[in-house]
């Protein structure tokens, strides 16, 4: 066989790659638009789904690979042949879980199931937890998976979220989960709340932004201190930025004692960019005896300074009293 033949056949080969390369990026992108996601959001998606699985590596393995792996393919396929529903539902991880953005849900079920960053060890078989901001509900399946007979409060103020966050709870059958469709807050009684996804689930909601009249509604705030009368085994925090205010209330009322663990997000530069006090954040962690660790990432594209970008971080908190007491046992 000369080589002449050889150039021609791989010439060819590559052509057939190199065309069937472009076709398949054609057909992803248009389902992506026929999905409503545009046209690199599948693309992306999986490249998040390799960067969730290297991730996991040294993590905790609730959900077994090929489970997430298989339920990332199988909500992309339905995403891309069938149409977006207001309330979407999928049968996964041995529950029937209610969503409305496939998009949304992608991140939060990344977060919650695949990364576990809400994971947490505990000899109890009935931890007491309290989940504020909850959204729709994935993280109480998540503790409910981790410790079926868990105590958990949850706290939810928007009242499409909280809707579904009950159907969720409802639909599986979840025993010894209360719910209020309620705001935690430094201050108590009706509060702005903004929310410009209009109750479909935005991560962004808060009760600190204020936005456009049509983003803004009205919702109950409460201190989180009036629920909490015995040892809380673990807080979990996502409320856009009212974090500081709530851990001043809880200091105040002599109630941040009583938690053995958090696991938070912190939202820098939240409403606006002039707020820093991050440093008293954490002093006033270290004052009531916790040990930290945190990791922060930036919200915006690249990896440009700008001074008055929101940043979120992430922090898992410990109380040290409770270590000692259990080290003494």
């Amino acid at each position: 066989m000369s080589l002449c033949y050889v150039s021609k056949i791989l010439k060819k080969f590559l052509l057939a790659v190199f065309v069937l390369v472009i076709a398949l990026s054609g057909a992803i992108g248009l389902l992506s638009m026929r999905a409503g996601y545009g046209v690199l959001y599948f693309p992306t998606m999986y490249k998040g789904l390799v960067k969730d699985f290297l991730f996991r590596a040294y993590g905790p393995k609730t959900v077994s690979a090929h489970t997430f792996v298989g339920l990332y393919t199988k909500i992309a396929l339905k995403s891309l042949v069938l149409p977006q529903k207001d309330v979407n539902q999928e049968h996964m991880l041995g529950y029937d879980i209610s969503f409305f953005d496939k998009v949304t849900f992608f991140c939060g079920y990344s977060e919650i199931f695949v990364k576990e960053i809400y994971h947490f060890k505990t000899a109890k078989e009935d931890p007491f937890i309290i989940d504020c901001g909850s959204n729709i509900g994935l993280t109480i399946l998540y503790f409910k998976m981790l410790y079926p007979k868990a105590e958990v409060i949850a706290f939810e103020p928007s009242q499409k979220c909280f809707n579904v966050l009950q159907k969720n709870v409802a639909d599986n059958h979840l025993t010894n989960v209360t719910a209020y469709n309620k705001a935690v807050s430094d201050r108590e009684g009706k509060n702005s709340f903004w929310d410009p996804s209009h109750g479909r689930g935005d991560g962004r909601a808060s009760i600190l932004v204020q936005g456009q009249n049509k983003d803004m509604t009205e919702t109950e705030c409460v201190h989180l201190s009036n629920y909490i009368s015995k040892p809380v085994d673990l807080l979990k925090m996502d409320i856009e930025g009212a974090e500081f205010g709530v851990f001043q209330e809880l200091a105040q009322a002599n109630k941040l004692g009583l938690i053995k663990e958090i696991v938070l997000e912190y939202h820098h530069h939240v409403p606006n960019g002039d707020i820093d006090r991050l440093g008293q954040f954490l002093a006033l962690l270290e004052s009531n005896n916790f040990g930290y660790q945190i990791r922060g990432c930036n919200i915006g594209i690249g990896y440009q300074f700008d001074a008055k970008e929101v940043q979120l971080i992430n922090l898992h908190a410990y109380n040290k009293n409770f270590m000692r007491a259990n080290s003494s046992h």
